[in-house]
C-alpha cells in the first residue's frame, strides 16, 4: 500500500508568529488616504513655527474696503442695523464735513437700500462693511482700499457734448479706417468727453437703480467698433457712441438703461430688453398672463408716458399667437411682442442743452417699474 504524501507546512519567522487571515485588515485604497502636511520642519518646532506664520498674516476685513471717513465705523454694533444710524454713519461722520451733501445723499440713500433689502426673508445679516463690499468695493489686496462706487468728489456737469456730435457727424462721412487713424486724437477728445457724461448718468442713476451700485463707466459703454459677425454694410465703425446701463455690464442679459448720442437728430434713450432669449421672452410672456393687470398698469403709468410717448415698441412682434397661447386672448397683442422696450429720441440742440442729463435720468427713472417687472420676470422661480 503507497504511503500518501502530507503537505509540507509554510515557514514561520522566528521573530513574530504570523497572525490568522482572518485578522489581517486591508488598508484604505491609495486614493482616500490623506496626504502628508508640510510641517515646516520636524516635530513640534516646525508646527509652532507653522502656526505663528498664519498669525501673523493679516485678514482681509469689509472694514478695509470702506472709505477712511467710515471705516472705524463700519464693525460698530450700535450702527448697523438701523436706517436712521445708516445715515448717520454717512452724513455726521465725514462724508458730509469733507465733500459736502451732494456726496453724502447717494451714500446714505444706497445705504438704506442694501439694509431694507437684505432685511428680507432669506437674505444674510447686515453690516456697513459687507453692505459697501457687496455694492462694488471689493478689496484687491488687504489693506488696501479698491474702487468704490460712491465717488467722493462729485463729477463736475456735463455742459458741452459739441465736439461729440461734431466728431460723429464727420465719422459718418468718413466712416473707414484710414480716416479714423488719422483722426484718432480727435476721437479720443470724443471719447473723453462721452466718457464723463456716462459717469455722471451712473452716478446719479445709482441713486434709484441698486443693481448698477458695481458698475464703473468701463462696465457699461460700448466700443465704436462694430462686431465682425453681425456686419450689415461694410463701415467698420458705428455712427454713435452708446452705453447700456444694465445688472451686471452692458453686455448681461438683464433689462436695463440705454442712452446713443448720434449726429443728425439720431440720439435716443431707452429703457427695457430688446429681444431677449426665448427662454427669457417666454418667461416674460408667462408673467404678462398670469399678471395682466400689474403689467397694463406699468405700461400705461403717466410718468412713463409722459416721458415715453410712443409707450411699448411695437416694431417687433410675431404675426400669430405664440405657441401655447389662444389667438383669442384679451392680451395677445402684447403676447405676441418679442421686444419689451420703450424709447425716445432728442435733436442735436436738445442734446446740447445743459439740462440734458437732467432728462435722461427723468426718463430712466420713470421706466424704472418697468424694467424691474421684466427683470422678476427673466429671473423666474
Amino acid at each position: 500500500m503507497r504511503r500518501r504524501l502530507q503537505p509540507r507546512p509554510a515557514a514561520r519567522s522566528l521573530l513574530r508568529p504570523a497572525p490568522p487571515p482572518a485578522a489581517r485588515r486591508p488598508g484604505p485604497p491609495l486614493r482616500q488616504r490623506p496626504r502628508p502636511q508640510p510641517t515646516h520642519g520636524r516635530g513640534r518646532a516646525g508646527i509652532e513655527r507653522l502656526r505663528l506664520a498664519r498669525r501673523r498674516v493679516r485678514r482681509r476685513s469689509p472694514a478695509d474696503c470702506l472709505p477712511q471717513p467710515l471705516r472705524r465705523h463700519a464693525g460698530s454694533p450700535r450702527r448697523d442695523g438701523a436706517v436712521p444710524t445708516l445715515r448717520l454713519v454717512a452724513q455726521r461722520r465725514g462724508a458730509l464735513r469733507r465733500d459736502g451733501p451732494a456726496a453724502a445723499a447717494p451714500l446714505a440713500a444706497a445705504l438704506v437700500r442694501l439694509f431694507r433689502f437684505q432685511q428680507r426673508p432669506g437674505n444674510g445679516p447686515f453690516s456697513v462693511g459687507a453692505a459697501l463690499t457687496a455694492g462694488g468695493a471689493g478689496c484687491s489686496s488687504p489693506g488696501r482700499p479698491a474702487r468704490f462706487p460712491f465717488s467722493p468728489t462729485p463729477l463736475p456737469p456735463v455742459t458741452d457734448l459739441a465736439p461729440v456730435l461734431e466728431f460723429l457727424r464727420q465719422l459718418k462721412q468718413n466712416n473707414n479706417k484710414p480716416w479714423m487713424d488719422a483722426h484718432r486724437a480727435d476721437y479720443q477728445r470724443a471719447r473723453k468727453r462721452y466718457t464723463t457724461l456716462i459717469t455722471e448718468l451712473l452716478q446719479r442713476a445709482q441713486q434709484f437703480e441698486p443693481a448698477l451700485l458695481a458698475l464703473s463707466p468701463a462696465d457699461v459703454m460700448y466700443r465704436i467698433n462694430k462686431n465682425d459677425r453681425f456686419h450689415q454694410s461694410d463701415e467698420p465703425y458705428k455712427n454713435h457712441m452708446g452705453a447700456g446701463l444694465k445688472r451686471d455690464g452692458r453686455q448681461s442679459p438683464w433689462a436695463g438703461y440705454f442712452v446713443a448720442l448720434e449726429a443728425g437728430g439720431e440720439t435716443y434713450v431707452g429703457a427695457g430688453r430688446w429681444q431677449p432669449e426665448p427662454q427669457q421672452l417666454a418667461r416674460i410672456r408667462q408673467e404678462i398672463h398670469y399678471n395682466a393687470d400689474a403689467f397694463h398698469a406699468l405700461r400705461q403709468s403717466p410718468e412713463l408716458l409722459r416721458e415715453f410717448p410712443g409707450g411699448l415698441d411695437q416694431s417687433q412682434a410675431l404675426r400669430t399667437a405664440p405657441k401655447g397661447y389662444d389667438r383669442n386672448d384679451p392680451d395677445i397683442e402684447w403676447l405676441r411682442l418679442k421686444s419689451f422696450f420703450v424709447w425716445r429720441s432728442f435733436s442735436d440742440q436738445e442734446v446740447l442743452r445743459p439740462d440734458f442729463p437732467d432728462r435722461v435720468l427723468a426718463a430712466w427713472q420713470a421706466a424704472q417699474p418697468l424694467v424691474g417687472f421684466l427683470n422678476e420676470a427673466m429671473l423666474g422661480d
